[in-house]
């Protein structure tokens, strides 16, 4: 059988908290492999994000081991892993983080001309990528001049732009309005249906409930949710 896509085997995170060791999670194993729809819900402040940010290699856990297409993390620099999560990963914010002084198309053909692709191959994919979110129509505007789904439409493309082995999105709709979030949550299914792995962050259980596979994150540990 192949690799996991992303492997979590049993990770802990402790923080300094007045002179103790606050541990914020508490053993987390999961494996997620191609074409997972994995969501994760929970209170403010349960470690969902932590997680989020450790299986990125973004943090370091203080115990357990993370593995990315079965390249342990643990061993590399902060250089390494930078380079494994611009090769294999995919990011979706809260806030789009688009760069406001480039256009929709630039914005998404960055990280491949950052990969060392050139400009007009990147542009072509990027093309692609919008017109399939559905704002190809709006490729030579800036984020300023775009609607809130429309920006979070730019920054899904981007995030998908370079085939990444999973997309992970950290409360990609909690700043829409309830109409444009319903609209991105269908996309992002339609995208999971067409072959796109990824791994959701969400207060959202609605959206969460579209995901093949549910958690919730109780007290520093992560829960399967049924039905």
């Amino acid at each position: 059988m192949s690799n996991p896509v992303i492997a979590c085997d049993a990770v802990k995170i402790r923080f300094a908290d007045a002179g103790d060791q606050l541990e914020v999670l508490h053993g987390i194993n999961l494996d997620v492999h191609t074409g997972d729809f994995v969501s994760i819900v929970g209170n403010s402040g349960s470690g969902k994000s932590t997680l989020l940010h450790i299986l990125a290699g973004l943090e370091q856990p203080s115990e357990g081991e993370v593995s990315i297409l079965g390249t342990a993390l643990s061993p590399l620099n902060k250089t390494q892993r930078a380079l494994l999560r611009r090769q294999h990963l995919g990011f979706i914010y809260q806030l789009h983080h688009l760069l406001p002084e480039f256009t929709a198309l630039e914005n998404v053909a960055m990280p491949l001309m950052l990969n060392g692709m050139t400009r007009k191959q990147a542009c072509e994919a990027a093309q692609h990528w919008l017109e399939k979110v559905k704002v190809g129509h709006r490729v030579k505007h800036r984020p300023s001049a775009l609607s809130g789904g429309e920006r979070q439409r730019v920054a899904i493309a981007r995030a998908l732009v370079t085939n990444p082995a999973c997309v992970l999105a950290d409360e990609p709709t909690g700043n829409l309005d309830s109409s444009t979030a319903a609209q991105i949550h269908e996309l992002m299914v339609d995208l999971n249906e067409s072959g796109t792995s990824f791994i959701v962050v969400t207060h959202d259980r609605l959206f969460a409930d579209m995901a093949t596979r549910r958690y919730e994150m109780i007290d520093g540990r992560l829960e399967s949710r049924h039905g």
